[in-house]
């Protein structure tokens, strides 16, 4: 009853009192994008939707579609846990707000949080230590038909996948990795990485920045606090491991001159983390954690109140605008963890 009440008053407001918007940046900068800019848009964990608030999620979706020409969106990524106790009815529901960029012909793609794999989204008792999931039961290698490449590290697994887009500012590859990812996983990764050396890369994975601003580390006396993979998550016991975000950074992020951005979610405290490093060839590699899902402090209610980020590239191949927004409550966050302008140190646009 107490559910079945919250989506109705979700419904309600969604209906009447915060109608779908479908309007562009409505102030201070958040005008349409300048000619030149372009938008990569964040869906961080969506479990609070799919499990209580689809609609909500759906708003999101929907804003993004809307918006595409005005913000130049050229990709969506979603960072895990994208239901909250991997079962059918959460997983349509997932489906369903996707379905909205899939017929829109938005490039988009998913990963597997910890909340998306085992019996009830119960990844710290997964049986035999296997990553079961029914992600790859409602989507399908179909569904990223609208990137320029894609790969999968499995045939019809969707769990590790890779895509390629063009945008202003050059070629971009994005690498969407499971939940603290197998060894092999991150062999595979270098391989395609190696594959398209003049394209600015990302990672996307669920889980590799903490809300300190920094990586996951099961050597440091932190790691029992974080639910380390180490620690925390039977995944680990996999005979063929995991990797927490220092291995990630050690094994794949640092070792490559194009990497550009680590995109994750699954960290509560303040929902947010942002840590620039230096890789091995001299590059910076901006890192960071955004996450708006109930036990976030401040708790926006509604299943995360609908925020979403956006990463607006600016047209001197330089500068990136990061700002968080609420399609749901017309709404930007003001703080200066979810409102601020990362610098390159040179422009890489396309000249």
């Amino acid at each position: 009853m107490k559910r079945l009440t919250s989506l109705l008053i979700a419904l309600l407001v969604t209906f009447s009192l915060q109608p779908f918007s479908l309007s562009a940046f409505s102030s201070n900068y958040r005008s349409p994008a300048p000619a030149g800019a372009w938008t990569l848009a964040v869906l961080p964990d969506t479990q609070g939707y799919t499990d209580g608030f689809p609609d909500v999620f759906t708003c999101q979706t929907r804003w993004i579609a809307a918006n595409r020409d005005a913000r130049n969106i050229k990709f969506v990524l979603q960072a895990g846990d994208i239901t909250n106790r991997n079962t059918h009815p959460q997983w349509l529901a997932a489906r369903h707000s996707m379905d909205v960029l899939f017929k829109a012909k938005v490039p988009f793609v998913l990963v597997p949080g910890n909340h998306d794999i085992g019996v009830w989204g119960s990844s710290k008792k997964v049986p035999n230590y296997k990553r079961d999931t029914l992600m790859n039961g409602y989507f399908l290698s179909a569904d990223y038909k609208y990137s320029v490449k894609r790969g999968y590290f499995e045939p019809h697994h969707m769990e590790n996948t890779y895509q390629t887009f063009n945008t202003p500012w050059g070629d971009f590859l994005v690498l969407a990795l499971e939940f603290f990812p197998r060894n092999a996983v991150i062999d595979w990764a270098n391989t395609i990485v190696e594959k398209f050396p003049d394209h600015k890369v990302i990672l996307l994975t669920h889980a590799y920045l903490y809300h300190d601003d920094s990586r996951y580390d099961r050597a440091t006396d932190k790691a029992v606090k974080r639910v380390a993979p180490v620690t925390g998550y039977e995944t680990n016991k996999h005979p063929d491991g995991s990797n927490d975000g220092e291995d990630m950074w050690k094994k794949l992020v640092s070792k490559h001159p194009n990497f550009l951005f680590v995109i994750s979610g699954h960290v509560l405290g303040d929902g947010t983390g942002y840590l620039v490093s230096k890789g091995e060839h001299g590059n910076d590699v901006h890192q960071m954690m955004v996450n708006y899902q109930p036990g976030i402090v401040p708790d926006r209610g509604y299943g995360g109140a609908g925020f979403l980020r956006l990463l607006e590239f600016q047209p001197d191949g330089k500068t990136i605008k990061v700002a968080s927004y609420s399609p749901f409550f017309d709404q930007w966050l003001e703080d200066a963890d979810q409102q601020y302008t990362i610098t390159l140190r040179e422009s890489i646009a396309v000249k």
